[in-house]
């Protein structure tokens, strides 16, 4: 399954135990480079990623 959160706005959303696998993000507010980083390790997809155009 995919889940597209393009745009949304993420501060104080809590993520720490979702299934991020394919879960697509980008250009999204509120959420740091440390948390952005860990969701990518989780199978997160950010499209506004250089590794991801």
């Amino acid at each position: 399954m995919e889940c597209q959160l393009r745009y949304a706005y993420l501060g104080g959303t809590e993520l720490s135990s979702a299934d991020l696998k394919n879960a697509r993000f980008g250009d999204n507010g509120g959420i740091s480079e440390e948390i952005k980083l860990n969701l990518i390790q989780r199978g997160a997809i950010f499209e506004d990623s250089p590794e991801n155009p």
